[in-house]
């Protein structure tokens, strides 16, 4: 399910097919019979679909638009694969955002016999010529990740060097002892392989190599989008060898060096932007490969200046956030020590036990939610049943942080629904066998408009 930006139209399936439904007219329409996939596109005005065909596992690509008048427009017929990307959208369960299958009308790529085509809205389809293996695509770019048959080979020797000393020797855990002393001995006879390929960028299509040394792998996580990894430099004192190293083996892939020792290489980090623009992330920590960015794209946001425990494992670091320019990243602020574990929902950032949203930490509040500029949460939350560790439902006091300030809407608030910075749905005095009294925010003005509601979805 998916809903339009104004908040009016709903674009379902029920079974095979797809369904529109006008919130405000109360009225349903088909848009389309047997449809695999669908996207409704960043701005609302069209929906993008896949409708199999009778046989060779071969689809239709169409759009439409989302008035009851419109009519779907065959893109192209005997697609065996379309090149999607996902998007954040809203969890109406949590109110936070997860992941959807995002096709959008105004650039789409897919293969047909074979063959890659890029579509741009209200122009022909043009192929593009030898582009082989992972394409990734935005509203205004399609980036090309190639493929190279043939690995390189490289020296395990020319990858370490041995800054240990005696001393270091005589304290070794025997485990480590072995793999340094046999990087040392066969290190000159042991051969990594290393698989770099070209980047490209495809454009009115044209493709243009970004550079012909990248690696993709999803070890780099973010909120949306893919990581780019460009290896330039990759030399590891023979001191960062520890018990949980691996014994080297020729042959093996250079995963494993990544893995163990990607602190000590000199990796760049490459993301794609929504408007097309490749962001190098070099300025953030080589270790804080958990960066996520925020939803408007102002923000990266990750861990560094990691801290370690007596077994040399990471317990936790600082939060610090950058500001993304058209230059790349400046502007870096500490947000908070003692972070681990974060996630970038929208346009703020979810720690666990405290939140962080437009300059200010938020400790200890419940139902967090960001829209149109404006946080909602429930603080003072206690929960109906403390003891069951299933059920973390309760009433707090619903407070809205809008331009700086902090309002208590109402009080004994059950859950909420934020629809944009001013309205907000909620239930509170909510009793499990008769439900609540359902409240709407508009503005300052909170009016009652129902009772006995145990849920809102919108």
């Amino acid at each position: 399910m998916q809903i339009t930006n104004d908040g009016k139209t709903v674009i379902y399936k029920n079974g095979s097919d797809l369904y529109a439904y006008n919130i405000d007219k109360e009225e349903e329409w088909l848009i389309a019979e047997n449809v695999d996939k669908f996207s409704l596109s960043n701005d609302s005005k069209k929906v993008t679909y896949l409708q199999e065909e009778e046989h060779d596992n071969l689809y239709d690509l169409y759009i439409c638009g989302v008035a009851k008048k419109d009519k779907p427009e065959k893109v192209d017929t005997g697609i065996s694969e379309i090149v999607h990307g996902f998007k954040d959208t809203p969890d109406f369960i949590t109110n936070k955002f997860a992941k959807s299958f995002y096709m959008d009308y105004h650039n789409l790529c897919y293969y047909k016999d074979d063959k890659l085509y890029c579509k741009e809205y209200g122009k022909d389809r043009e192929k593009l010529e030898n582009i082989e293996g992972t394409i990734f695509t935005t509203e205004s770019a399609v980036y090309c990740l190639g493929y190279v048959e043939e690995p390189i080979e490289l020296r395990v020797s020319d990858l370490f060097y041995d800054d240990c000393t005696e001393d270091d020797s005589e304290n070794e855990d025997a485990y480590v002892k072995m793999v340094r002393n046999n990087i040392r001995k066969y290190g000159d006879e042991t051969f990594i392989k290393y698989r770099p390929v070209p980047l490209y960028k495809v454009e009115d299509g044209e493709w243009e190599e970004i550079g012909d040394d990248f690696i993709f792998t999803s070890r780099w996580d973010k909120t949306r989008g893919p990581i780019f990894v460009r290896a330039k430099k990759i030399r590891i004192p023979l001191s960062a060898v520890g018990e949980s190293s691996w014994l080297i083996r020729d042959g093996d892939s250079i995963d494993g060096i990544f893995n163990y020792y990607g602190g000590y290489c000199d990796l760049q980090f490459f993301t794609i932007l929504s408007d097309g623009r490749l962001l190098e992330v070099d300025d953030i920590s080589p270790l804080a490969y958990n960066f996520q960015i925020s939803e408007d794209e102002k923000y990266l946001y990750c861990v560094e200046d990691y801290e370690y425990d007596s077994e040399e494992k990471i317990t936790s670091g600082t939060l610090n956030r950058y500001e993304i320019t058209k230059s790349g990243l400046k502007n870096k602020t500490k947000i908070k020590d003692e972070a681990n574990i974060f996630h970038v929902y929208g346009n703020y950032v979810d720690c666990g036990s405290w939140k962080y949203y437009d300059g200010e930490i938020f400790e200890d509040v419940q139902n967090f939610a960001c829209i149109d500029g404006a946080a909602y949460y429930l603080d003072n939350f206690e929960e109906f049943d403390p003891d069951d560790l299933n059920d973390h439902s309760g009433e707090g006091d619903l407070v809205r942080c809008k331009n700086g300030k902090k309002e208590v809407i109402d009080t004994n608030v059950h859950k909420f629904k934020a629809k944009s910075g001013n309205v907000c749905y909620y239930i509170k005095d909510y009793d499990e066998t008769d439900g609540g009294d359902l409240y709407k925010l508009d503005g300052k003005k909170s009016e009652k408009i129902d009772s006995g509601v145990k849920d809102i979805i919108y």
